[in-house]
């Protein structure tokens, strides 16, 4: 197996884990929303209009991708780890042994 089906897999596995993430991030907002929403229309007995239920919900989910940007999944002290760079070099359509100082740079 070549560096290139290693980095596919890896970025399938990115791919679901954010998915996953996202989806239980905007789950847990929604049933959030639905919990409020429950308090004011049933204990509080005020119905508020439906326009402003879904601005609350597109700002949760805008609020949970906001945080799984900031504080989501980094390069580890700031350095791109090589399969992001050979990733990057494949979306680029150029060869990375051309970068002389590719590998040098991220040795352990």
């Amino acid at each position: 197996m070549g560096w290139l089906e290693a980095v596919r897999r890896e970025h399938r596995k990115r791919k679901r884990l954010y998915a996953l993430a996202t989806g239980i991030t905007v789950f847990a907002y929604v049933g959030i929303l639905f919990g409020i929403y429950t308090l004011f229309w049933v204990i509080l007995d005020i119905r508020l209009p439906i326009g402003v239920f879904e601005h609350f919900i597109s700002g949760l989910i805008a609020i949970g991708t906001g945080l799984l940007t900031v504080f989501g999944p980094k390069p580890v002290s700031g350095k791109e780890p090589p399969e992001y760079i050979a990733a990057k070099a494949f979306r680029e359509r150029r060869d990375v042994r051309a970068d002389d100082n590719h590998f040098e740079d991220h040795k352990p």
